[in-house]
Formats: structure tokens, C-alpha cells, sequence
């Protein structure tokens, strides 16, 4: 049997072994597919795609909603190009033509090596720091409290906090928290989500106050621009559960706050050809499965991990293409493009292209196999780490 329509609509089954559930290629669905064993009890079910996939097409499984492309307005009359539109919850990110903007923040992104102010250690004080010489005038006036912060703590790591207090003739900045690590001199920090701080193309924030979505275009686009403005509404994109010997084929998530494909004790699984685009935390995660192949996938730009298998063993992970991993609209720390922690497993043969942080990371047991993957810039953004 092969069922066809949308992944929501179908995804409580029943389906018997053997049976498939096809999404059409090309097209989009904007709603999760979550599945559990009470849907496929006999396992042995394949998810793919049907139809015209030619050219790259598959089916795409979003975690974003489009926003109406009437109703957007010039929020001033000065020289800068943000637009508003109404919008009652605030989003957790916001994409234009298909790309990622950042969340206000300040300073603002140069680049790689170029997004932080250098703040001033409170002595041994885990939880208050004094903003750089420059920011403490530049900012005196300015409204911190509430603002997140990201403070560069370890070559390797980058804490997150929110800002509880703020002394504007010091520059005394207090967090709600003690972070893990001790603030030094010169450690980087990133200010981010007060409205005061979107000033530059390729930022948004949304405004609680007037229930508006506020949004510089990339390229300082004026109204009759903003025809794909997309907000990220959901977590997941495709959650399998205790499913058996399934198949995952040719299925495409993008633009998901948290996982775009997670596995869970999914034994004998196989994902072929499958891609993740600028899913935010994971693009595809495996967790305590025996028996998994993950072959010829494609992951970009997602924030945390590119594939991340945890536990489980007898996984291949070979012939992938997985890229920016890191990079992009995130602020905070990250961890590998590639990372496998599981036993009798096979990583050969995949490509990674810029990594924030690790290239590899793999767990060193016996009977583990790394071979003949390439790695190319690796620790662009973080270091104190390696390529594999």
C-alpha cells in the first residue's frame, strides 16, 4: 500500500510492513511528520518521495510559515529601509528569499573574526562584566535590560545569558546567572533582540509593544520586496520513534527551530538522499539505534550539528555532503559538522566544508573506522579543536 498527501494528515497510519508513505517532490508542507511504532507496528516502512525529482527536487518538510506579502509598511521616513508588518507572537527566526537574517544585535556582523565587543572583566564575578571602554558611552542611554548575551568564555565555548541590570556610567552589566566558566579581560561578547539594536541589512526583531514583525532586508529592499518572508513557528520537521527497519528517502526539512529529522530507537534504519537546509540546533539526529546507514545526505547551515548519532552501533555514515555547519545567524556556542558516538561504526568517504567548530568528532573505541573523508576549514569560528 502507498499512501499520498500530507505528512500530518497521514502520519497516524496504520501501515503494515512493506507499506509507503510518498510526498510529492517539489513541493512544500508546512506541518510536522511525527510517527511512532502505534502507526507502523510492523515496521518496514518507507518514506520518500515521488513524482518529478529531478534537478535536486524533493519534498520539503518547513518549519516556517509565510508571512502575507501585502500589509508590510516603511516603519520611518529616514534613510534606513526596515519594514513592519503585523505579527502577534514573536517568531524564533525569520528567513527572507530562502536565507536566514540574524536577530538585531550589536555589534553588528562583519563577518567571521569580526562579531564581538571585548568586555572588561568584574574580578572573579561569574555573573556581571563591565561592557568595552567604547560601548559603555556608545550604549549609556540605551535599554540592555532583557537584551540575551553571548559571551565568548573559552576559545572553544560561547555562553549564553540575559541581562538583568545595567549600570550606564560604569558599563556594569549583571546576568541572571553564574556562567560555567570565569570572565577575563577581553573575552568577546554579543548583545542581541532589542529593538534599538536593528540597524543594519539582514537583521529583524519583533516588537512586543505594537505586535509588529520588523525586518531590513538583506539588500535594503524596499515593501513590494518582501513577496517570502518566512517565520519559524516549529521545532521539528520529521520525528520517527521505535519504528524498525525504515527507510527515509529523498526528503528534504529546512528552517526548523530545533531538529529537522530526529530518530529514536529506530533499529535497522536507512537514510538515503536526504537533506536538511538551515535547520537551526541538528540537521539529522540518531539516538540509540543499532544497525543504521545514513548515505549520499546533504546537510547545510545547521546551527549545532550537521549528523549526530548518539549510542547504538553497527552505523555507517558515509558519502555525505554537510556544510556551514555553525555559521550563519548563530550567535552561540556549536559542536561538530559530523558527530558519531557510537560503537562498530563506520565514517568514510564524507565531505565537510566549513565547520564552525570540529570537522569530525567520533567516539575513540575499538573497532571504530575513519577513513577517506575530506575536511576543509574546520574551527572557522571557534578553535582549540581540530578537523577530525
Amino acid at each position: 500500500r502507498r499512501e499520498q498527501g500530507h505528512p500530518a494528515a497521514v502520519s497516524g497510519g496504520p501501515y503494515a510492513a512493506g507499506d509507503a508513505l510518498l510526498l510529492r517532490c517539489g513541493k512544500t508542507f508546512r506541518e510536522t511528520l511525527d510517527m511512532t511504532n502505534a502507526a507502523a507496528t510492523g515496521g518496514n516502512l518507507l518514506i520518500a518521495g515521488y513524482g518529478d525529482c529531478t534537478g535536486g527536487s524533493r519534498p520539503v518538510i518547513s518549519g516556517s510559515d509565510l508571512i502575507a506579502s501585502t500589509g508590510w509598511s516603511k516603519v520611518s521616513q529616514g534613510s534606513d529601509q526596515v519594514m513592519a508588518h503585523a505579527l502577534a507572537t514573536a517568531p524564533r527566526r525569520v528567513f527572507f528569499n530562502g536565507q536566514p537574517l540574524r536577530l538585531a544585535r550589536h555589534p553588528n556582523a562583519q563577518g567571521v573574526g569580526q562579531e564581538f565587543s571585548l568586555l572588561r572583566a568584574d574580578g572573579a564575578n561569574r555573573n556581571r562584566f563591565f561592557l568595552s571602554a567604547a560601548d559603555t558611552s556608545a550604549l549609556a542611554t540605551q535599554d540592555l535590560i532583557g537584551a540575551t548575551v553571548y559571551i565568548r568564555v573559552a576559545p572553544y565555548e560561547i555562553e549564553k545569558a540575559v541581562v538583568t541590570a545595567h549600570q550606564s556610567g560604569t558599563g556594569l552589566v549583571t546576568l541572571d546567572r553564574n556562567l560555567d566558566h570565569d570572565i577575563v579581560d577581553d573575552a568577546g561578547y554579543i548583545l542581541e533582540g532589542k529593538q534599538w539594536m536593528l540597524d543594519a541589512p539582514g537583521e529583524w526583531v519583533h516588537d512586543s509593544g505594537s505586535s509588529t514583525l520588523r525586518v531590513w532586508g538583506p539588500n535594503s529592499e524596499s515593501a513590494g520586496a518582501f513577496t517570502r518572508v518566512e517565520v519559524t513557528t516549529r521545532d521539528r520537521g520529521l520525528r520517527l520513534r521505535w519504528i524498525t527497519d525504515a527507510t527515509v528517502a529523498w526528503v528534504q526539512t529546512e528552517q526548523h527551530a530545533d531538529i529537522g529529522q530526529q530518530y529514536v530507537e529506530t533499529h535497522g534504519l536507512r537514510l538515503n538522499s536526504v537533506a536538511s537546509r538551515f535547520d537551526q540546533e541538528y540537521g539529522l539526529q540518531v539516538h540509540d539505534a543499532n544497525n543504521v546507514r545514513i548515505e549520499d545526505a546533504t546537510v547545510v547551515a545547521a546551527g549545532w550539528v550537521g549528523i549526530a548519532v548518539r549510542e547504538g552501533s553497527q552505523v555507517t555514515v558515509q558519502r555525505n555532503l554537510v556544510t556551514d555547519i555553525g555559521l550563519y545567524d548563530r550567535p552561540g556556542s556549536t559542536d561538530a559538522s559530523i558527530s558519531v558516538l557510537a560503537s562498530s561504526a563506520r565514517v568514510n568517504d564524507n565531505v565537510v566544508y566549513r565547520s564552525a567548530h570540529h570537522g569530525l568528532r567520533l567516539r575513540n573505541v575499538a573497532g571504530n573506522e575513519v577513513r577517506d573523508n575530506l575536511v576543509v576549514a574546520s574551527c572557522v569560528r571557534l578553535t582549540d579543536c581540530a578537523g577530525i
